[in-house]
């Protein structure tokens, strides 16, 4: 049992739906769309990037669209568990770590697609050859409170929660 400092996650017991809309999000509050786009307007956009991964089944390269506010990750790699980690992680650490809100998820053509808000900026891949002491200093600080967030993370002891793809249980 966690206490109130420590946030405890716990699995869902109920069944998966194969699609679900979070009305409550910030997406449909602040009327971006009357609906997010269906994979199939997910996948044109992203085989017209040109990229060349853009029709691949298992991984293809998240579809952004910046008047909505709007990333897509999709493949068939993509899981419900990682939506459910997503979505759970989010609500336990608000304020704590930044995390995109989920707007909702799909499964459809065998890859599952997750529709969440867009975190705008540069990447800090992008920016770290420019940044001096000073701010990758700054960097490491607001790394190591996010990292402390989530390992203050706790279970209950008799679930597990997560991917079983590296071990059996």
């Amino acid at each position: 049992m966690a206490t109130n400092d420590t946030p405890e996650l716990s699995a869902c017991s109920t069944p998966t739906p194969t699609a679900k809309v979070f009305p409550q999000s910030s997406f449909f509050q602040e009327r971006r769309a009357p609906a997010l786009p269906s994979p199939a307007e997910i996948r044109a956009l992203n085989e017209a990037s040109g990229h060349c991964r853009a029709a691949s089944l298992n991984h293809p390269p998240p579809v952004i669209v910046p008047s909505l506010g709007l990333a897509v990750k999709y493949g068939a790699d993509v899981t419900i568990a990682e939506v459910e980690t997503q979505v759970l992680v989010r609500e336990r650490l608000q304020g704590r770590v930044p995390i995109p809100e989920v707007f909702g998820w799909v499964k459809d053509g065998g890859q599952m697609f997750i529709y969440m808000s867009l975190v705008e900026g540069d990447t800090l891949q992008a920016r770290f050859s420019t940044m001096n002491e000073s701010e990758r200093q700054a960097v490491c600080k607001e790394l190591r409170s996010m990292v402390n967030a989530w390992r203050a993370l706790t279970q209950e002891s008799d679930r597990y929660i997560g991917s079983s793809v590296f071990f059996s249980l």
